[in-house]
């Protein structure tokens, strides 16, 4: 699965609970209702629509612009390139002096 993919589902989990969150009174028993009056759970709902809203954003950039990633480039040192400085074992092991 892919990072878009994953990405796309978060949004679609984070929606799921924010309608939960948010349409409890309607959602709920008649009996439960009393219980569900809390105002975390309105700021809950809220917090989780900003994170449906972040994960779709993220989404749609990755779709749209490529990620905005920089290809890969790894530059690999030449023979005669070594620093003795930072050779920390090898043939001619020796301890630093101060």
């Amino acid at each position: 699965m892919s990072v878009a993919a994953l990405r796309l589902l978060f949004a679609g989990a984070w929606a799921a609970v924010a309608v939960a969150l948010l349409a409890r009174h309607w959602l709920a028993p008649p009996g439960l209702g009393p219980r569900l009056q809390s105002r975390n759970l309105d700021l809950g709902g809220l917090l989780a629509v900003g994170f449906a809203v972040w994960n779709l954003a993220r989404w749609r950039q990755a779709k749209t612009s490529g990620g905005g990633r920089l290809p890969r480039t790894r530059r690999r040192p030449e023979p005669g390139e070594r620093n003795p400085d930072f050779d920390f074992g090898g043939p001619g092991d020796r301890s630093p002096t101060r």
